[in-house]
């Protein structure tokens, strides 16, 4: 089963004072680096007991540009079942999967955006990262990564949000903190 998130409508749920411990946290929105002009998303892709199987990143590429059009999330549930959870375009041109092992989960992303994301690279909390996807453009490097104290991490990714064109303008995380 796969749940696209396309055709977005304007989304006002993202809290106006600053979230307290037990609260779900949203982090800055990176990239777009023109004020947004696309329409704003925010998708929470793991609920209690979910598992982040895999990522697969969607492209669109021409001969002058290449940008981040879309995100795929593969999610396994508490009864193990598989579902799909996508952001963007569905007829990207979709890069290899990025296999996520077993007790290992997202922790943030980095990498560089102009006028959209123009590419993008996952980070986990075994301390290893996906390869770079997308272009070579982009005028702003970005990084969001959850913090760490005392070799632990201080929260828990539980999706994205942001806005989109054609392509990815703008990104940020959802997160559940831990302490």
């Amino acid at each position: 089963m796969m749940e696209a998130v396309s055709g977005f409508s304007q989304v006002n749920l993202l809290p106006e004072q600053k979230a307290q411990l037990g609260e779900i946290h949203f982090s800055a929105r990176v990239g777009g680096t023109i004020p947004t002009q696309g329409d704003t998303f925010l998708v929470q892709v793991l609920s209690e007991g979910d598992i982040l199987r895999q990522i697969q990143v969607g492209v669109y590429q021409n001969d002058s540009f290449q940008v981040v059009q879309a995100i795929r999330f593969v999610i396994e549930d508490i009864t193990g079942q598989s579902r799909e959870i996508l952001v963007g375009d569905p007829n990207s041109e979709w890069q290899d999967d990025i296999e996520i092992p077993e007790e290992v989960e997202l922790v943030g992303i980095s990498g560089a955006s102009g006028w959209w994301i123009d590419n993008i690279r996952f980070h986990f909390s075994d301390g290893l990262a996906s390869l770079t996807y997308g272009g070579s453009g982009g005028d702003t490097d970005f990084r969001l990564i959850l913090s760490q104290r005392n070799q632990k991490w201080k929260g828990r990714w539980l999706g994205v949000w942001g806005t989109r064109t054609d392509y990815l303008e703008s990104l940020g995380l959802i997160f559940w903190p831990i302490e």
